[in-house]
Parts: structure tokens; C-alpha cells; sequence
């Protein structure tokens, strides 16, 4: 029979083609909300689409809480956004920190695929600011826009050094009032390459302390 001759032809050509022609699948970024409304783990979530760990993943850290809580990163994760804040009528602030010591910091890196990277709070925190811990640090792949729509300031007492070559700049294209502070000694150059800061928000100040302050600003 011809169509059987001819089936058989196509099998046995498609069988000596490599398993990853055949059966290639691409990744895609997950969006994905962390619901943990007490203190958590990021590995322990829960989360509404699987756990951020790749290039280009969005982390939302938006539960409503019942009060300040802590969150943890208690392994090394790589993702493209983060947004954080407590959304609804009370706002309560986040600490969040590495499960590392201030000598061996727990790892988050921004890595948004080749654009920039973003970090937003998103919400007012009842007069106390969202904080990120000294136990873990920010490595960036891609340069990282800072949005804090917030009134209330997003203190930064991590470590944030360039982890790929060229320049990684730290953009505040904030809306809201909240300012940006990065404490002593936190901004450093590595992996290659260098960290640019530049203020572009008209609402939201950059607070740059201790050798920070020597860091470029452009306008």
C-alpha cells in the first residue's frame, strides 16, 4: 500500500531526528501572587502560579495583612518584577530579608530578559517604611526602575551591585511621595559592571547615605 509505504518513510525519518527537535518546549515567565497573610517563606508561599524563580518571573508580595509582617527569602532567586505592599483599607508595612547572615547574604537578582528590571511598592504602610533586610542582597543583571507609589519610604539596608557588564541603572520613576533610601555603603559595581543612579521622579526623593553619596546623579 502506498500510504502505508509512505507512513512508514515519515516515522522512520522522524526517528532518527534528535528527541529535542521533536519535542522543544519554551519556558514562559509566571505572574505570581504570594498569599501567605502571616510570616512566610517565599519557597513556602503559597503562590497563586507557582514560585518566581526565573529570568523575567513577576513576584506580587500583596496579601492583606493584619498587621506588620516578615518575609522571608530563604533560597537564591532570580526573577524580572517585584511588587509589594499591603493593598487594602489598613496598610501594613513588609520586612523582608534572606534566611543568609550579613556575611553571606540570601541572593535576589533582577533579571528582566534584557529590559529593566522593576521593583514597586504599591501601597501606603501605615506611617513605617517597607524594608528590605542587610541579610539578603540585590544582584542586577539588567538595569532596575524603582516605582514606590507609596507615601511612606522604601529603605533598602541590602546590597546592590551590578552582576552582569555595563551599566546598571537605578531609575526612581516614582509617582508617590515615599522616598527611596539606601543606607550605608549598599551600592557597589561587580560582575563586570558598573551602577549609575538616576533621580527622575518630581514626587519621590533618592536618599543615598554614607560613601553612596558619591555616586553619580543625573537628571
Amino acid at each position: 500500500m502506498k500510504i502505508k509505504s509512505t507512513l512508514r518513510s515519515f516515522l522512520i525519518c522522524c526517528s532518527s531526528l534528535p528527541a529535542a527537535i521533536l519535542f522543544t518546549q519554551t519556558a514562559h515567565a509566571i505572574d505570581s501572587t504570594y498569599t501567605q497573610a502571616s510570616n512566610g517563606t517565599w519557597s513556602g508561599g503559597p503562590w497563586t502560579a507557582g514560585i518566581p524563580t526565573a529570568a523575567g518571573d513577576i513576584a506580587r508580595i500583596t496579601p492583606n495583612w493584619s498587621g506588620g509582617r516578615t518575609t522571608t527569602l530563604d533560597s537564591a532567586r532570580t526573577i524580572g518584577t517585584m511588587t509589594l505592599g499591603d493593598t487594602t483599607a489598613i496598610f501594613y508595612r513588609l520586612d523582608f530579608r534572606g534566611s543568609g547572615t550579613v556575611a553571606a547574604p540570601t541572593l535576589l537578582t533582577f533579571d528582566n530578559l534584557g529590559s529593566n528590571a522593576l521593583l514597586s511598592p504599591i501601597s501606603t504602610v501605615n506611617g513605617s517604611s517597607n524594608l528590605f533586610r542587610n541579610t539578603m542582597a540585590i544582584l542586577l543583571n539588567d538595569p532596575l526602575n524603582i516605582d514606590n507609589t507609596s507615601s511612606d519610604v522604601l529603605q533598602l539596608q541590602c546590597h546592590v551591585t551590578a552582576n552582569a557588564a555595563g551599566t546598571k541603572t537605578i531609575s526612581n520613576i516614582s509617582t508617590g511621595t515615599g522616598a527611596i533610601q539606601f543606607d550605608t555603603s549598599v551600592i557597589a559595581d561587580g560582575g563586570g559592571g558598573k551602577i549609575a543612579i538616576l533621580q527622575n521622579s518630581a514626587t519621590s526623593p533618592m536618599v543615598l547615605l554614607g560613601n553612596n553619596r558619591r555616586r553619580i546623579f543625573f537628571r
